[in-house]
């Protein structure tokens, strides 16, 4: 079936056959139309296909480039905005951590500075006796697990920077 763009925005009927159609061929072939809209998508955003991203994957053992962990879903492509350039795999948590902090490597630093001093001062302050806040929440949300698995090994003690 060719597709007029005139046609289509002019005629209600026919517009109303290719839809009808394409409800059609995607309720009949879901994971025809899942695989084909991926593969269209990873060409369109990174200019790869689903084979490259998949060398990827094998290439990082399936792990996430920053945390080192096992994604329980699809790992996310990572690519620079300024360069338009791909760089590796991440987990969702990692890619929007980095999308945050704007990628850029002084509020990344910042960060982890924050989060190191204030490990240091709980620390001295519950050696010290002090206990920490009750955090109550009204009722526990259920919602699904989107973090990312522990590997063989976790990095709970990182080293620190030089």
């Amino acid at each position: 079936m060719s597709h007029d763009k005139e046609r289509y925005a002019n005629d209600p009927a026919y517009r109303a056959m290719l839809i009808a159609a394409n409800k059609a061929r995607r309720e009949a072939n879901p994971a025809k139309v899942i695989a084909a809209d991926r593969r269209k998508r990873l060409r369109h955003r990174y200019g790869i296909n689903p084979e490259d991203y998949d060398a990827m994957v094998a290439r990082q053992d399936g792990l996430c480039a920053v945390c080192r962990r096992r994604p329980i879903t699809r790992l996310c492509v990572d690519h620079s905005h300024d360069t338009r350039m791909l760089r590796s795999l991440l987990c969702r948590g990692c890619n929007a951590g980095l999308g945050h902090f704007e990628d850029n490597p002084d509020f990344l630093r910042a960060g982890a500075d924050y989060v190191e001093i204030w490990r240091i001062i709980h620390a001295r302050k519950l050696a010290a006796g002090f206990k920490p806040i009750p955090i109550r929440t009204s009722k526990p949300k259920k919602r699904k697990d989107t973090r990312c698995r522990p590997t063989s090994s976790p990095m709970k003690n990182p080293k620190p920077r030089a």
